[in-house]
């Protein structure tokens, strides 16, 4: 009986740190998009990472019965994507931005099984923390920021940018490993999700899972 190989289609060093500790076999690949040049303006804001995630699907060439498996993460906030800063300035007014402000984030993720596609999207909404203009320029000059969607992560302790959050928090840092393994269960896969429930927070709404 064929064993399905497991392709995660990310460069992201937090997701596939989190493959890793969830105790998933699988083979990372690179995907060869360039996200911005995806044409998203007659989409909503909050469709916009499961659309970005299956287009990081369209390069793979191998077996079809494979598991496929792409992830991507907007912040969203006034219905606009706030996206990874690529200079110093896009960084300076993205954390400006939404500095003190509630705002959503948005992680999509897609699997391709032969011609099934099946993906699930979580909400989480966050408040950042109003931060001084020395902790932020030092936040950059660190360049953590740059790979980071809407410049900030809720991981990054020395800079501690959230102030408060709700849903879930592996959702917020770029793979609710809950739903990830909601979806791998279809397959008869099980992972490790450690404390993924546990830094849950009550989400303002009956349910966040789109």
């Amino acid at each position: 009986m064929y064993k399905k190989k497991i392709f995660l289609f990310s460069s992201s060093n937090r997701r596939l740190e989190l493959f890793q500790k969830a105790g998933i076999d699988f083979i990372q690949k690179n995907h060869q998009i360039n996200e911005r040049s995806i044409d998203l303006e007659k989409f909503k804001p909050i469709s916009h990472p499961k659309i970005i995630a299956i287009e990081k699907l369209k390069s793979h060439k191998g077996n079809n019965k494979d598991l496929l498996i792409a992830v991507d993460t907007c912040v969203i906030y006034k219905d606009s994507i706030i996206n990874k800063p690529s200079n110093i300035e896009e960084a300076k007014m993205n954390l400006q931005l939404l500095k003190s402000k509630n705002h959503t984030v948005v992680t999509s993720i897609v699997l391709k099984n032969n011609n099934q596609i099946i993906s699930k999207s979580r909400i989480s909404k966050v408040k950042l923390r109003s931060f001084s203009q020395q902790e932020m320029n030092q936040y950059i000059q660190s360049k953590i920021p740059f790979d980071r969607a809407g410049g900030y992560g809720i991981q990054d302790e020395d800079f501690s940018p959230v102030e408060s959050y709700k849903g879930c928090y592996l959702n917020i840092v770029g793979l609710p490993l809950c739903t990830l393994q909601s979806i791998l269960l279809i397959f008869d896969y099980s992972i490790n999700i450690f404390d993924c429930n546990i830094r849950c927070k009550k989400y303002e709404k009956s349910e966040d899972l789109i």
